[in-house]
């Protein structure tokens, strides 16, 4: 029994001799990286040169004024064992502040240090420009990301970002490297609804992570109104047209049953004025009759559907 212990224990502990008789090395990040409160690494750090052992790993703090160094985030410990040196090692976020320094060691003389500095606020985003609401008005609607001049001051190498169906999944990807702008192609037979544009990776010149925003579109189906109308003493006669797209025909046609509302106002200045609401014909179309003496500016507005929205209002002096 006493010597089945012992062969156990001897198949837990490190392997005997070193793959090397360095110290670790902190490859990354940068010295030139910046970062920001609630920064929680990681460290990659390479073993590759360093005695098979237990490595402890956290961050300390120098005082301003110099000092013992006090630690500020809880001890951790890696274990090298001869192979995959390069690991990634988190700490606990934290705060703004100066004077922080990366530690680790086997506590026997090999180990490795990194100086560095928190800075206070969010860290900056490289940010995807896309507009907040599509309209499809085409049997294929190409949306346009662009970069954000803050992707140039974080001298970003290349980024992507995941386009989603926030229910259906994955769409496309827009990817930038050397280019500025990149499309999205949606096509009108696809799922309309909200999509979120989310981080899929992003590099600086040094292969540093890059910080990248989320955006959500919503996509619906276009329509239109048109208005005219015909002035014969007091009395005037107004027309309103609407039209939705329809994926189907690849175009637009008559919007039956949509809700139309007339108003108008005597100044450009003046408060609108609710005159009445008519449902459009099967042609699409709503008439309206009203008595004015003096000319007035009218606007005909129409509600849009979940899956289509609203159109632009019409204006027309009469």
């Amino acid at each position: 029994m006493l010597v089945a212990a012992l062969a156990a224990l001897s198949a837990l502990a490190l392997p005997a001799g070193a793959v090397g008789t360095g110290n670790p090395v902190v490859e990354s990040p940068s010295p030139t990286a910046k970062h920001y409160a609630g920064y929680a690494g990681p460290f990659t750090v390479s073993f590759e040169d360093a005695p098979i052992a237990h490595y402890d790993w956290y961050v300390e703090q120098v005082p301003a004024g110099g000092g013992t160094p006090v630690p500020m985030t809880e001890t951790r410990t890696y274990t090298w064992t001869g192979s995959g040196g390069k690991p990634q090692l988190p700490v606990s976020p934290l705060p703004a502040g100066t004077g922080y320094q990366f530690r680790v060691t086997d506590n026997a003389g090999h180990e490795a240090t990194f100086p560095f500095t928190v800075l206070p606020g969010p860290a900056p985003a490289c940010s995807v420009l896309i507009p907040s609401q599509v309209r499809v008005n085409a049997p294929v609607e190409r949306v346009t990301g662009r970069l954000s001049p803050v992707c140039t001051t974080l001298r970003t190498a290349w980024a992507a970002w995941k386009v989603q169906h926030v229910t259906r999944g994955f769409a496309d990807l827009l990817y930038f490297e050397r280019n500025r702008t990149d499309t999205w192609s949606f096509y009108d037979d696809e799922t309309l609804g909200t999509y979120a544009i989310t981080a899929n990776g992003a590099r600086d010149a040094d292969g540093e992570i890059v910080p990248q925003n989320t955006r959500r579109t919503v996509v619906r189906l276009d329509s239109r109104l048109a208005l005219r109308g015909t002035r014969s003493g007091g009395r005037v006669v107004l027309t309103a047209s609407l039209r939705r797209y329809l994926p189907g025909a690849n175009g637009f046609r008559a919007w039956k049953g949509g809700r139309v509302v007339l108003a108008y106002r005597t100044c450009a200045a003046c408060a609108w004025h609710r005159v009445t609401a008519r449902s459009t014909s099967r042609s699409g179309v709503a008439t309206f009759r009203v008595r004015a003496r003096q000319v007035r500016e009218y606007r005909v507005v129409a509600a849009g559907t979940p899956t289509t929205w609203a159109p632009v209002p019409k204006h027309l002096r009469r």
